[in-house]
């Protein structure tokens, strides 16, 4: 499923998807208030909807969580705070100052001040997420979507007025929104996405639920009319809410929560539909054109130039394969050490754990060789053999290593080093390749949390340097490195080694080099 949603094509077709079914929450919300009676102004009676909505969502994204996993989800001491910040933030708060604030302010108001949402996420992404940059076509495509959003409330903008309890409670709910999809993006790596949303919902229902319950309200759910409808809305809270915080694992935020800029458009839409209101017209349809045009700026990709607002300060080298041509040593010797184990590995065992920090090497391994497979062993035997060899014939570095080292230097562009290798043997080879005096820092896969292929390593590299990620052209060699670099948010480009790229590695770069010579030329373009 990670391949998946870290595919763009399948990610925006889910964002999509999510956008839809909370569209189609606006003419069900509209539809069960006039089942159950529900008055304009009874804000209590709202609140108790909207957490039983959010409850029975909660519940059955548990039900499906606890099929999935054969066994019943459980909250770890380390998943409390995730679920508690965004079952408050994005649940409780957002939409307890959202159904206050829409009844005392207009729909035209709620729909112009929602959209405010992406511009929120765009601005603060940044600051709290290096990789993701902000550039000249993401403010261009929310100011583009925000123009749709405009256009389709036309008619209401000129009753446009400010209270702090109308549009000023709409804006605290809209700020939640956006603070709740940054806080996703920060607390939901390596976690289960159907876990936290199943007690997310759970909780902002049920605070929800209780404050609508305290204010005096209540619903009508004696007809089987009423069940369904709330069930419906329980569905769409539990497939969009899952989904959309799986996508944020693997995206960028900013280019996922410009798709909220939909919302209002498909909800004014699908009112239409399913009301009866008239809304297909020129005024509607040009509104629903620049919300998926401005989509699209935010979402696109220049070929052969750089989107990045900040120039290019720091190079980080991966080195092994990169600069220096060991990359062969070690494929060899892993080889060579595991069949002394007992261990038949062959060239593309070794090959798919080029540049792969030691927890993702043992589990690929092991995928192998079965879980009784002794990674210890063979990797200090590997070492052993490896070290002899050096020891005995020296090693050798690639074709402009020194060369570009050089004149990156003489450019006055911050050098470092992002490796998989150990501290003391990365020293150790670059010294004896007479390349360790050009770099300015040195990162290896101990240095941080998660290796290569996760990110960590170059946004370390570049932290140190005094750069953001953005800033830095990174220079892998392998598969497991490029993902890293890229996605760490640097401008990947790749040498390829001992195999060429595929098509989902090319996606990643900037540029595929046939060797370093070719980097100052590649700078240039940038």
């Amino acid at each position: 499923m990670s391949a998946l949603l870290k595919n763009k094509k399948f990610a925006y077709l889910g964002a999509l998807i999510c956008t839809l079914l909370w569209g189609t929450a606006y003419p069900a919300i509209k539809l069960s208030y006039s089942l159950m009676s529900i008055p304009e102004n009874d804000i209590a009676s709202k609140l108790v909807f909207a957490g039983i909505r959010f409850a029975a969502g909660g519940i059955m994204v548990y039900i499906i969580g606890c099929a999935i996993n054969k066994k019943p989800l459980k909250i770890s001491r380390t998943d409390a705070l995730p679920i508690i910040l965004l079952g408050v933030i994005q649940i409780a708060l957002q939409y307890l100052f959202s159904y206050i604030g829409v009844g005392y302010t207009t729909a035209s108001s709620t729909s112009i001040i929602t959209a405010c949402l992406s511009f929120f996420v765009v601005l603060l992404a940044p600051i709290f997420f290096k990789s993701d940059k902000l550039t000249v076509m993401k403010i261009a495509g929310c100011v583009i979507g925000f123009a749709g959003v405009i256009i389709i409330n036309l008619s209401g903008i000129s009753e446009f007025s400010f209270s702090f309890s109308g549009e000023g409670f709409v804006f605290i709910s809209t700020f939640c929104g956006a603070a709740g999809n940054l806080i996703t993006k920060a607390v939901m790596k390596n976690r289960n996405p159907i876990k936290i949303t199943a007690f997310q919902l759970g909780l902002g229902g049920l605070i929800l639920l209780l404050t609508g319950i305290l204010l005096g309200g209540k619903i009508d759910l004696s007809l089987p009319i009423n069940i369904l409808a709330v069930l419906y809305l329980g569905v769409v809270s539990a497939v969009s809410f899952a989904l959309w915080t799986a996508i944020l694992m693997y995206q960028p935020v900013s280019k996922i929560s410009v798709f909220n800029l939909l919302i209002p458009v498909l909800g004014t839409i699908f009112s239409g539909i399913f009301l009866g209101e008239n809304v297909f017209n020129l005024q509607n349809l040009a509104s629903l054109l620049l919300v998926c045009f401005g989509i699209v700026l935010v979402n696109l990709e220049l070929k052969g130039k750089s989107s990045n607002f900040m120039k290019i300060k720091g190079i980080i080298f991966d080195m092994d394969g990169v600069l220096l041509d060991s990359e062969k040593l070690y494929v060899r010797f892993w080889c060579e050490a595991a069949n002394q184990c007992g261990y038949k590995m062959e060239k593309r065992h070794a090959l798919s754990i080029r540049s792969m920090a030691r927890p993702f090497a043992i589990e690929k391994l092991k995928g192998y060789f079965g879980q009784d497979f002794d990674y210890f062993k063979v990797h200090d035997k590997r070492i052993e053999l490896m070290d002899k060899y050096i020891d005995e014939n020296g090693i050798e570095t690639k074709s402009g290593a020194l060369e570009t080292l050089k004149y990156l230097k003489e450019n006055g562009y911050k050098v470092a080093l992002a490796t998989a290798t150990g501290i003391e043997r990365t020293e150790k080879y670059l010294k004896q390749a007479g390349l360790y005096e050009y770099f300015d820092k040195i990162v290896c896969a101990s240095m941080v949390k998660k290796g290569k292929p996760e990110p960590d390593i170059y946004i370390k590299a570049a932290e140190l340097l005094g750069l953001s990620p953005n800033e830095c052209m990174a220079v892998e060699d392998s598969p497991n490195g490029v993902k890293s670099a890229s996605s760490a948010g640097c401008v990947t480009v790749m040498i390829p080694d001992l195999d060429l790229p595929d098509e989902e590695t090319r996606k990643m770069t900037f540029a595929v080099a046939e060797s370093l010579f070719e980097i100052p030329k590649v700078l240039k373009r940038i």
